[in-house]
C-alpha cells in the first residue's frame, strides 16, 4: 500500500515536535538541578573506551537524551507512516464479519451471487466495497474466480483470505452457494471470538513486560549509584589499584535497556496485534523515557 503524503507530513511534525522537546527540556530541567550544572547537561561527549574491544562510550547526560530523542523521533514517524494499513485493517476486519452474512441473506433471496456481492458492498461501504467492486468486475469479464481473487485481495491478511475465499469457490463451484456462505459466517465469527479471547488473555502481559523494563532500569540506576559511592570510599586505599571508568558502565546499562525496550516492544505488538506497527509506538515512548532517566541519574552521578 502507497504511503499517503498526509501521513508524511505528520511524522515530519511528530519529528519536530520532538526536536523542539529535546532543545527545551535542558533548560526546564536546569531550573531544578541549578543553572550552574546547565553547561554539563546541554554538551554532547562520546568517546572509544580502552578495552580490548572498542566501544562508543556516552560521556554526557546530554548525549543519553539526544540518542532517545533520535531514537523516538525515527520510532514514532514510522508508527504514523506505516499505521494507515493497520487502521485498514481493522476496518476490513470489521466490515468482513458484516459483509458475509449480508451476502448470504441476498442470495437466500434468489438473487446471483455476483449482484448479491454487489448490493452487500454498497450497504457496508467502503474500504471493502473497493475491493469486492474491483473483484466483481474481473469476474463479469471472463477472468478466472480465483486469480481474480488474489490479485484483488492480496493485501488482506490470511485469516480475512480464508474467510472471503468462500466467494471464489462458491463462483466456481456453482451449486449450494447460500451454505457455503453460511458456513463461512460461523466460522469467521467463531475465529473473531477466539481472536477476541486470546487477546483479552494476552493484554494484561504487556504490563508485566512492562513492569519489567521498568525494574531493570530501576536496578541499573540503584547499581550504578550504588557504585559510584563504593568507588568514592574505596580510592586511595592499598586494595585499589586502579579506577573504574562509570560512564562506560551507565552506556552498557543504557544500551541493555534499549535492546531489551525493542525486543519487548515488537513481541507484545506480534503476540497482541500481529503486526509491528504497534512496537514502534512504545519503542518511541519508552525508550524517551528511558534516555530521561539515565540523563538524569548521568548528572547525579557525576
Amino acid at each position: 500500500m502507497s504511503i499517503r503524503g498526509r501521513d508524511i507530513y505528520m511524522a515530519i511534525a511528530i519529528a519536530v515536535l520532538m526536536i523542539a522537546i529535546y532543545i527545551v527540556m535542558p533548560s526546564l530541567i536546569a531550573i531544578f538541578i541549578g543553572f550552574d550544572m546547565y553547561r554539563r547537561f546541554t554538551s554532547i561527549k562520546i568517546y572509544i573506551s580502552r578495552g580490548a574491544i572498542p566501544f562508543p562510550v556516552l560521556a554526557s547526560s546530554a548525549t543519553y537524551l539526544l540518542i532517545s530523542t533520535i531514537i523516538s523521533i525515527a520510532s514514532e514517524s514510522l508508527y504514523f507512516i506505516y499505521r494507515n494499513r493497520m487502521v485498514l485493517i481493522n476496518m476490513l476486519r470489521k466490515q468482513v464479519l458484516d459483509f458475509i452474512p449480508l451476502t448470504s441473506s441476498y442470495v437466500a433471496t434468489g438473487a446471483s451471487l455476483l449482484t448479491s456481492l454487489e448490493e452487500s458492498a454498497k450497504i457496508i461501504g467502503r474500504p471493502l466495497s473497493d475491493y469486492v467492486y474491483r473483484y466483481v468486475e474481473f469476474v463479469k469479464m471472463g477472468r478466472d474466480p480465483v486469480e481474480s481473487f488474489d490479485e484483488c485481495f492480496k493485501i488482506f491478511p490470511s485469516d480475512l483470505r480464508a474467510i472471503l475465499s468462500s466467494i471464489a469457490i462458491a463462483i466456481t463451484s456453482g451449486g449450494r452457494v447460500s451454505e457455503m456462505l453460511m458456513y463461512a459466517d460461523r466460522y469467521s465469527r467463531q475465529m473473531a471470538r477466539l481472536e477476541e479471547l486470546r487477546r483479552n488473555r494476552i493484554e494484561g502481559y504487556k504490563a508485566v513486560i512492562f513492569l519489567a523494563i521498568v525494574a531493570f532500569i530501576i536496578s541499573a540506576i540503584v547499581t550504578l549509584v550504588l557504585l559510584k559511592t563504593m568507588t568514592r570510599i574505596a580510592i586511595g586505599t592499598p586494595l585499589i589499584t586502579g579506577s573504574i571508568d562509570i560512564a562506560e558502565v551507565v552506556t552498557h546499562y543504557y544500551i541493555s535497556s534499549i535492546v531489551l525496550i525493542v525486543i519487548s516492544s515488537i513481541a507484545i505488538s506480534r503476540i497482541v496485534y500481529g503486526d509491528v506497527v504497534h512496537a514502534y509506538k512504545y519503542i518511541s515512548i519508552i525508550s524517551l523515557l528511558s534516555g530521561i532517566v539515565f540523563s538524569i541519574t548521568f548528572l547525579y552521578i557525576f
